[in-house]
């Protein structure tokens, strides 16, 4: 099986959509929030806002679109109010059919080596903890750190791109305001009936 990892392009916005929409649904979601998952909506907004364009990447096979990634801008707020650079990945998903083969991991270790080349320092993202400890994450604690609310936990986690990057002072994590169901709640609900 021949994975190529690629930049996405305009002609992939669709079908990402859709395999990110396969590989998250949940039709307890569907019940309980009126919307089977917010990931679709999350990849088409990042396009537009705090997406990283060089950073939007897609597994193909075939010429078929199996899976994507894509990064996002965030920061840490210090204790001292400055803010440090990060970046966040996801959503990143595989096509069902496709899953457990690797092209996950292919994806993640792919964008994290672009990532380095393209100068991003540190990666914070909220994940499986025994999954992305096989990535070299940790706990966000480790650095320091903590959500915006001032919490951690194990699913809360970093990766220094750069060692000692992250090394010397506390802050609180933000991600892009885009992953904030409640705030763009009609309009994930509106962006579901595309599919």
């Amino acid at each position: 099986m021949d994975i190529i990892i690629r930049r996405e392009e305009t002609k992939d916005y669709d079908i990402v959509e859709a395999v990110t929409r396969e590989a998250f649904f949940n039709e307890s979601d569907l019940v309980n929030k009126g919307f089977p998952c917010s990931e679709p909506y999350f990849t088409h907004r990042l396009r537009e806002k705090d997406g990283i364009l060089d950073l939007s990447l897609v597994a193909e096979i075939d010429g078929i679109v199996v899976g994507h990634i894509i990064y996002s801008h965030s920061y840490i707020l210090t204790s001292n109010n400055e803010k440090v650079e990060t970046i966040t990945f996801g959503p990143v998903c595989v096509r069902k059919a496709y899953q457990n083969k690797g092209i996950g991991k292919k994806l993640i270790n792919y964008s994290m080596k672009k990532a380095l080349e393209l100068g991003y320092k540190a990666i914070i993202i909220f994940g499986h903890p025994e999954y992305y400890k096989k990535f070299g994450f940790v706990q966000a604690s480790n650095f320091n750190i903590t959500t915006k609310n001032g919490e951690q936990f194990d699913a809360f986690m970093v990766k220094e791109l750069q060692e000692g990057y992250l090394g010397n002072f506390s802050g609180k994590f933000y991600e892009s305001e885009i992953f904030n169901e409640d705030l763009y709640i009609n309009e994930i609900i509106e962006f579901e009936k595309n599919f």
